[in-house]
């Protein structure tokens, strides 16, 4: 179920994010996003979600270890 969600989560960052700017564009910092006026709490935001709610939610995954799902949940805490 959790793989799921992470699969959803990568998902998004396809769709429109504001204007023209995808997910992607906000996390490159593209020409696309900064001409859509993003500011930088959007951009923390998404960084956030994709290191936490991606990187540490799939090595829990992996590794079967607790400290690192409690990592991603306050990762993600901090996100919201």
């Amino acid at each position: 179920m959790i793989a799921i969600a992470v699969f959803v989560l990568l998902l998004t960052f396809i769709l429109p994010h504001t204007g023209d700017a995808t997910g992607w564009d906000v996390l490159a910092g593209d020409d696309t996003a900064i001409h859509n006026g993003i500011a930088l709490p959007s951009r923390v935001f998404s960084w956030l979600a994709l290191v936490f709610g991606v990187g540490f939610s799939m090595l829990a995954l992996f590794t079967r270890r607790w400290a690192l799902a409690f990592i991603a949940l306050a990762g993600s805490t901090l996100a919201s």
